[in-house]
């Protein structure tokens, strides 16, 4: 397996849609100013006591994170660039991977579940509406760490091969 900038992500992941404009590190606590004039915003304090998402729920005034991705899908998805996993590992997702990616023809749909050509395992769609999907849309596919991410659904058969994010 290569090397990218998802492949040490321990999720969940708890990200920004921007990336901050200063991080100040100390032994003790991670903080961002997210432009240039705004106040600072403890992401985590090391001095309070459990796991990251313990210390997280314990602070009284903490940044707010955009988005919480539970796995490589919802990062494709939400198109995040910077944040903190399970871990309070920062990792900085601005700099471009290029990836292998097809439209794969939907085969079936059921449920909240999508299976694509070629691919023997659904994709779970996060959603509680009924999936109404003509037969003749596409998923584009993403392969991130040897498997297929679900980025999107187009109608186009044929696009790029590859995708940078």
């Amino acid at each position: 397996m290569s090397i990218n900038k998802f492949s040490n992500i321990s999720f969940p992941f708890f990200s920004l849609l921007q990336k901050p404009y200063e991080v100040n590190i100390t032994f003790n606590k991670i903080q961002i100013r997210r432009k240039r004039f705004s106040q600072l915003e403890t992401l985590d304090d090391k001095a309070l006591a459990g796991d990251y998402f313990a210390r997280l729920m314990q602070l009284d005034k903490r940044g707010d994170f955009n988005v919480t991705c539970k796995n490589i899908q919802d990062c494709l998805v939400s198109k995040v660039v910077w944040g903190l996993d399970k871990n309070a590992v920062i990792h900085d997702l601005t700099k471009k991977n290029t990836f292998p990616a097809e439209n794969r023809r939907i085969k079936k749909i059921k449920d909240n579940l999508v299976w694509l050509e070629k691919i023997a395992y659904p994709f779970k769609i996060n959603t509680n509406q009924v999936l109404f999907i003509e037969d003749v849309l596409y998923g584009r596919v993403i392969y991130v760490n040897n498997e297929w991410f679900l980025k999107e659904f187009t109608m186009e058969p044929i696009k790029r091969n590859y995708e940078r994010f």
